[in-house]
């Protein structure tokens, strides 16, 4: 307890850099044919700023991994993505979708992002205890001039 997680000279968690949250988003925009590190994602994921994510942090080093929804969504809609939560992981198709899901092996523990098709199997991710908590299907908005 009281183990503090570690910011760097510009104030951001270095943990987050290599968080699941800026990992999944960089997956993602990767499927578009975007590349963007996950360090940059973090870091503008953390300029949304999370309260939850800097109280945890007071407590132990990794608070400084979360990357709650709506800081996903912010991210993704900053990138020109719209952002549509479904609730079915089945009506995900591998073939045209790229998706951010949020999973956990339980109500406490094992949160974690995923892009998908990057992981396909996410009902299993944790085996039988994989719950799935959110789902949010990503449609490039951006208007590409020929």
């Amino acid at each position: 307890i009281f183990d503090l997680a570690k910011r760097d000279a510009d104030g951001y968690y270095t943990r987050h850099f290599w968080s699941c949250g800026p990992d999944a988003v960089s997956d993602a925009l990767n499927e578009f044919n975007v590349y963007k590190s996950r360090t940059t994602i973090s870091k503008q994921i953390q300029d949304n700023s999370n309260i939850w994510r800097n109280l945890l942090t007071l407590i132990h080093k990794t608070g400084g991994d979360i990357s709650c929804p709506h800081e996903i969504i912010t991210v993704c809609k900053q990138y020109g993505y719209t952002v549509l939560p479904i609730r079915d992981i089945h009506k995900l198709d591998a073939t045209k979708d790229i998706a951010l899901v949020l999973i956990s092996s339980g109500i406490a523990s094992g949160w974690h992002w995923v892009c998908f098709p990057v992981v396909t199997d996410i009902e299993n991710f944790y085996g039988d205890s994989t719950m799935i908590h959110r789902i949010f299907i990503l449609k490039d908005i951006n208007i590409k001039s020929g």
